[in-house]
């Protein structure tokens, strides 16, 4: 499957120029008991591929829309780049991407902008080539 990268403004942190970053963005669908996402919500949520998280990722909110139970669930201190930490609560999802579907733990946590695929759940199941910044290729390992 194909993606483009999505462009998105920024600025460039030396000129302060205006400019883009291109990122790797893909629809994905989630599903914790009997519904998937893109059923209930009528859309597909957008996760960003990267290779820098150890483990996917997604904001607290996420959880509760997928009426996900976390109670029960010990949460482990997640530390990002910038040294804080984060409790997240891991559970197994089933994720589909481009119709291919798959069960794979999640981390949910208060902190997250944004859902990021990561090392274990993602690159341990697709293999990736990119051609930075057109576009890249995902295959099912």
């Amino acid at each position: 499957m194909k993606f483009t990268y999505t462009k998105t403004p920024a600025l460039d942190p030396l000129t302060k120029e205006k400019s883009a970053i291109y990122r790797p963005l893909i629809p994905i669908d989630l599903k914790a008991d009997s519904k998937w996402f893109s059923e209930e919500y009528g859309s597909y949520l957008d996760a960003l591929i990267d290779s820098r998280a150890d483990r996917n990722i997604a904001p607290l909110e996420i959880a509760e829309l997928l009426q996900i139970d976390l109670s029960g669930i010990d949460p482990i201190e997640t530390r990002g780049i910038e040294g804080g930490s984060v409790e997240t609560f891991y559970t197994v999802l089933s994720f589909k991407i481009g119709g291919h579907s798959y069960d794979a733990p999640m981390g949910f946590g208060k902190s997250f902008p944004m859902i990021l695929l990561g090392g274990s759940g993602f690159f341990d199941n697709w293999k990736i080539n990119l051609d930075y910044p057109k576009d890249f290729e995902l295959k099912r390992k």
